[in-house]
Formats: structure tokens, sequence, C-alpha cells
């Protein structure tokens, strides 16, 4: 997901002010990370479905990596 939004970055797309808050919101939490990826998963492939899924479960048991 970030690499995404870094790539629109170089595009010129800036995030509108509802995009940005969720990017803020899920920076400290997995769980709303995972919620976010469930009700969004019809739009993404599923080999970006299953790594983002993975990459949310080990920031999960180690939760530092959040900080």
């Amino acid at each position: 997901m970030i690499l995404i939004i870094i790539n629109g970055y170089f595009k010129g797309q800036i995030p509108s002010k509802e995009h940005s808050d969720k990017i803020k919101d899920v920076r400290y939490s997995a769980s709303l990370m995972d919620e976010y990826l469930e009700k969004n998963k019809a739009k993404i492939s599923r080999g970006i479905y299953i790594a983002t899924k993975y990459k949310i479960k080990a920031l999960k048991y180690y939760p530092r990596v959040l900080s």
C-alpha cells in the first residue's frame, strides 16, 4: 500500500483529505489496516491481498515496527 502511495506522489497525485486521514489512522493500527484490506479486497489482486495480509499479521506480532 505504501509503495502505491509513494508512486502516486512521484506521478504528481496528491491524496484526498479522506485518504490522507486513512493513511494516518492505519499507521498506528494493524487491526484497522486489516479491516480496510478486508473491505476492499475485491479491488486488488489476490497476490497483493495475500502479501498485505502477511505483512499485517507480522505487524500484529511485532507492533514496534509501527512506531
